[in-house]
């Protein structure tokens, strides 16, 4: 089996590669056809053909991230939590089922998967996988030997010890007796929720727009409800995320805050919009597409005890200091760290802890 060092090393220099490809693109040579990241940046450009939600800029956000996040400091820290990576053990068959519409979704689970020292499965349907698979490949160039333990299959083999799925909202229990006979470890729908203090600023707001709105709002980093003080007021809140009107020529996005808009007029539901955006005063946690749910607050003390009450639903919180609880800053919402995972659940951990023929589903 290929060394822990040397699986490190191919991530860093895939990482490194990642990062060359952004000064390429920055420097507005990648159009070029002798680029050496020519083939890649039309895959890049491509991407919203398969999957409308995947375009280019968001793309673009994604690659930035994880050219960061594979840096040979990062890996370090990550691996450092997991003692067990030292230690041998029997190399077992993973297969990813990720998030649809996210940029490069499944490319975490890959990471563990391979630091893991496992085989990675996963199934490129209608192309919506291509860049994931073009980077895995890109991979393999770096280190051959990490051929055996990247796999793109039409179908999954019945040798698959273990799966990694993300569930749509209100899918979890289905999957369960589903994948029932199988080890799996099932990810949830959940959203990021932020707090605006009683002296916000409009430069807060500006920089809160990003977390709600890049990626359209679809990953489970992505703030989708705010807390705002009593006597917050919506004029003092739009202005500052109109940098984003560009999102309502997206069809995709348009249809959806289009259809949410006609529902909420239909039902007599009030609500407040800018083109773009629709602003709806909601308890609820789930929040359609195109949306964004407030509510009011009136004390720090009341505020922590309702966010202490959703854990369950909340992936991260977003706030300047003050809050009380753990929370990261404005604008910092898709900058987390590799252990950070999706709904709280240690994919390293589950795969550390996976056995064959092991029959668990969380």
């Amino acid at each position: 089996m290929i060394s822990l060092e040397k699986r490190i090393e191919a991530l860093v220099e895939l990482g490194l590669w990642l990062k060359s490809y952004e000064t390429s693109k920055a420097q507005h040579v990648n159009n070029e056809a002798d680029s050496i990241f020519f083939e890649f940046n039309k895959i890049v450009r491509n991407q919203h053909i398969y999957n409308h939600w995947l375009i280019e800029q968001f793309v673009d956000k994604a690659i930035g991230y994880w050219a960061e996040r594979l840096s040979r400091e990062s890996i370090n820290w990550f691996t450092a939590r997991y003692t067990d990576l030292q230690h041998k053990h029997s190399t077992i068959d993973v297969a990813v089922i990720p998030q649809q519409n996210i940029p490069l979704a499944g490319f975490h689970d890959a990471i563990c998967i391979w630091l893991a020292g496992y085989r990675f499965f996963a199934k490129n349907i209608n192309h919506e996988l291509y860049l994931l698979q073009y980077i895995t490949n890109k991979l393999i160039d770096l280190e051959p030997a990490l051929n055996d333990l990247i796999c793109w299959v039409d179908t999954f083999p019945k040798t698959i010890n273990a799966y990694l799925v993300h569930s749509k909202p209100n899918e979890n229990e289905v999957l369960k007796q589903y994948f029932s006979s199988k080890r799996c470890l099932i990810r949830q729908k959940r959203i990021s929720v932020a707090v605006l203090l009683p002296n916000f600023t409009c430069t807060e707001i500006a920089a809160l727009s990003g977390d709600i709105l890049d990626f359209f709002g679809q990953s489970n980093h992505n703030v989708r409800k705010i807390y705002v003080p009593t006597g917050f007021s919506v004029e003092q809140f739009y202005p500052s995320i109109e940098h984003y009107a560009w999102m309502q020529q997206n069809n995709r996005y348009a249809n959806n805050f289009d259809y949410h808009r006609s529902i909420f007029l239909m039902d007599r539901i009030e609500f407040f919009e800018n083109g773009f955006l629709i602003l709806r005063q909601s308890p609820q946690m789930q929040v359609p597409i195109g949306c964004l749910h407030f509510e009011y607050y009136n004390t720090i003390d009341e505020l922590t005890e309702k966010l202490t009450s959703q854990n369950n639903n909340i992936q991260q919180v977003i706030c300047k200091s003050g809050l009380g609880i753990e929370a990261s800053n404005y604008g910092t919402a898709h900058n987390y760290m590799l252990w950070n995972y999706d709904d709280e659940k240690d994919v390293m951990s589950f795969l550390l802890d996976a056995k064959i023929n092991k029959t668990t589903c969380n």
